[in-house]
């Protein structure tokens, strides 16, 4: 049995509902846990019609979390609070799963292709798992932290209950939005975790961490309705910076110097991520119509000058016309 788990703010539930759609359909047998720290967003989530196998788990249920979340507020960002309490939350989560199941936490951004049970068979012996950063060229060193904090896999043991509250130590004392001595975030400290006993640290293409990898027509195809990357069933993709708003779909390729033009190869993977997206929104329009804290603020493609922005504005618009009507 595998349990999702995801948390976040208001502002993502309906990137957070994508993520969790995508990996418990993806993953027949498996179950999630939505938690959102907003009496707002919760109160939402209850009013939605999910699936029976998606369960929302009141933020005030988790004690600690919530607790350390008020404290960190006080001399942090919304943010950094946020991912400050990552490893005591999945440590409180851990109490509903069964020894020796996994639970995977996913940012909000991270969106299934296809089944990892193949994956977690191959690495059974591993009790917590994160993935590399994907890179175009080998880096000389990873200022952000050389593996990424939106995806964890974790079996339930005292490997990894051990490695959380270590974790959590080291969030505690310091996580910021900035790099400082190797720090970052809850994200830098992943480098030194992967080096305990049972701990993995994995380079894959299947499990996508990272839109800085380059990719192309051979790399990344459809074969029978499945997407591949490498000739390997594509896992998971991290859409990382991808917003939708009410009037701008903000794709968030251009933090990484990708060449717009380049957009149709990513068009296998991006259509059935937005079309997700704007279902829910729509979905949640309808219920909250004067809510718009539920679209995720968004701004065009490029900034900076009247000019700019209207390519931004263009950009944008294309974007939707080739994603569903070309």
């Amino acid at each position: 049995m595998i349990t999702f788990v995801s948390y976040f703010s208001k502002e993502y539930v309906i990137s957070a509902l994508a993520s969790m759609q995508s990996a418990v359909t993806n993953n027949p047998g498996s179950n999630g846990m939505l938690v959102c720290i907003d009496q707002e967003g919760l109160e939402l989530l209850n009013g939605l019609s999910i699936a029976s196998n998606i369960s929302i788990v009141p933020f005030g249920r988790l004690e600690k979390s919530k607790a350390e979340f008020e404290r960190f507020s006080k001399s942090r960002t919304k943010f950094e609070a946020l991912v400050s309490i990552k490893p005591t939350l999945l440590s409180e989560i851990s109490r509903y799963i069964l020894d020796n199941h996994y639970y995977i936490y996913l940012d909000t951004d991270v969106y299934f292709f296809n089944p990892i049970e193949k994956f977690l068979i191959g690495n059974k012996q591993s009790s917590f798992v994160v993935f590399q950063h994907m890179y175009k060229d080998k880096q000389q060193n990873y200022p952000f932290g050389k593996f990424n904090a939106g995806l964890v896999v974790l079996k339930k043991n005292d490997d990894s209950d051990w490695i959380l509250t270590e974790w959590s130590r080291l969030c505690s004392d310091w996580c910021f939005l900035r790099t400082e001595h190797g720090r970052y975030a809850d994200q830098g400290y992943l480098d030194n975790l992967v080096n305990y006993e049972s701990a993995l640290g994995v380079e894959s293409t299947s499990i996508n961490l990272g839109m800085h990898y380059p990719l192309n027509r051979k790399k990344l195809k459809r074969n029978n309705e499945k997407i591949l990357i490498n000739s390997e069933p594509l896992i998971c993709f991290h859409f990382h910076g991808l917003r939708i708003g009410s009037k701008l779909i903000s794709t968030g390729l251009n933090r990484y110097g990708f060449k717009f033009s380049n957009f149709k190869i990513f068009r296998v993977i991006y259509r059935p991520v937005v079309k997700q997206l704007i279902m829910n929104a729509k979905i949640i329009k309808e219920i909250k119509p004067a809510e718009s804290y539920f679209f995720q603020e968004t701004t065009p493609e490029s900034e900076g000058g009247k000019i700019r922005r209207f390519i931004g504005i263009a950009k944008s618009s294309i974007v939707k016309t080739y994603l569903f009507y070309l």
